[in-house]
């Protein structure tokens, strides 16, 4: 049996525990998710969470597979563990200089080809089948550096946070509303156009997509 995994069947959705401390004080302060500045606590925390959350979702979906059935699961990824996101620091940014609250943080970790494979031989529910790779391509009209490869592309800063939002928005549209939403994400392509180069155009150093194939033990 094979199963593709629904939004709501994320492996991994939490917001990690103790990013606000006793004090009522934000330990991510200016960022949602892990940024360049983010300390080992709250790097340590995020990966905390996907353990747990990933190896919860591994335990129930043994339990609705047969013997030796397959599950194929597809979700983003990074080839760097920890790796920071710099559109994600250009939102985050831009919810500090509207003075909103430094409590919103991405429910989701962007784990690692290696954090991946541990965990699922750490609970041993599942042999890998296949464990791939997937890079994405030049798009939008730009290459991985920033640079115009076709004069038919869209503006980079609307490219890049248009895709940030898709991605985003049913996360943080319950915390911000749609309006305030709107707002932030049109003042991230302001942002994000006026940033320099080196902050422009990387998601991370690569981005990329985890696809497995995971068999339940027995045949």
């Amino acid at each position: 049996m094979k199963m593709e995994m629904e939004e709501e069947e994320r492996a991994h959705q939490k917001v990690p525990k103790g990013l606000i401390d006793e004090n009522g004080v934000a330990l991510n302060k200016g960022n949602i998710y892990i940024g360049e500045i983010s300390s080992l606590t709250v790097r340590a925390g995020y990966v905390d969470q996907f353990k747990t959350d990933f190896e919860t979702f591994l335990k129930s979906h043994s339990k609705e597979l047969i013997l030796g059935g397959s599950m194929v699961l597809t979700f983003p990824g990074s080839d760097i563990t920890n790796a920071s996101f710099k559109i994600v620091e250009v939102i985050g940014l831009t919810l500090a200089d509207m003075a909103r609250e430094d409590r919103v943080n991405f429910p989701m970790y962007i784990a690692s080809l290696d954090q991946i494979r541990k965990a699922i031989f750490g609970e041993g529910l599942f042999e890998i089948r296949r464990l791939e790779i997937i890079k994405a391509g030049k798009d939008a009209g730009w290459d991985d550096k920033g640079e115009r490869v076709s004069s038919k592309g869209i503006g980079r800063g609307d490219f890049m946070v248009n895709y940030m939002r898709a991605a985003l928005e049913a996360l943080l549209v319950a915390k911000l509303g749609e309006d305030v939403l709107n707002e932030v994400f049109g003042r991230a392509v302001v942002k994000e156009k006026s940033s320099s180069p080196s902050l422009a155009f990387l998601l991370n150093p690569s981005s990329v997509c985890d696809r497995l194939k995971l068999q339940a033990p027995g045949l």
